[in-house]
């Protein structure tokens, strides 16, 4: 049986390897690092605290995402990769560009989500008027107002079409009034 002394342990490798760690000089290198490590921990923590409570960084440019299904229609991806700031305007092209989907549906049961999506589309465009006008600039407001005003009369046109059950008819005239969005 091996004795277990002090002096034996003191001998052995492993107490070795211990004391020779513990009495380690660090390099200035190594004491610059341990010293910027919880700084740097701590900026990280902090970058993803402000990017959670803010919502992103002021300056960055950022995407929209949009809730819903996939959109596979070139056109709609081309509209909304337009660069326009102004939200009322987009909360007159969401209802728009929904009504494809509604349309997928078979029989009478499409017309009333297009039926619903017209209104939203009708009332985002009468509440949000003045600020689409006030977004445009003033080299191309008069033209803006032509446009708003073409918008405004072709979704009177569409709520028709859809009263009457017209499924053909809405399709060609839901392309048209997004055309007049993406101007």
């Amino acid at each position: 049986m091996k004795s277990s002394s002090p002096s034996s342990a003191a001998s052995s490798p492993s107490f070795r390897s211990r004391k020779s760690a513990a009495f380690h000089q660090p390099s200035d290198e190594e004491r610059e690092e341990d010293w910027l490590s919880p700084i740097k921990k701590n900026a990280v923590s902090i970058l993803l605290a402000m990017e959670l409570v803010v919502g992103g960084f002021p300056g960055l440019g950022q995407a929209v995402l949009i809730s819903g299904p996939p959109i596979k229609d070139p056109g709609a991806l081309l509209r909304y990769a337009l660069p326009i700031d102004n939200k009322a305007i987009r909360e007159v092209q969401k209802p728009l560009e929904d009504i494809t989907e509604s349309l997928k549906n078979a029989g009478e049961k499409a017309l009333d989500p297009v039926e619903r999506n017209v209104r939203q589309a009708s009332r985002a465009l009468k509440l949000g008027r003045t600020s689409i006008i006030e977004g445009l600039p003033k080299s191309k407001s008069d033209d803006g107002i032509e446009v708003l005003d073409r918008l405004e009369s072709g979704l009177e046109e569409l709520r028709k079409i859809v009263e009457d059950r017209d499924r053909d008819g809405i399709a060609p005239k839901q392309k048209e009034l997004l055309n007049y969005v993406g101007r």
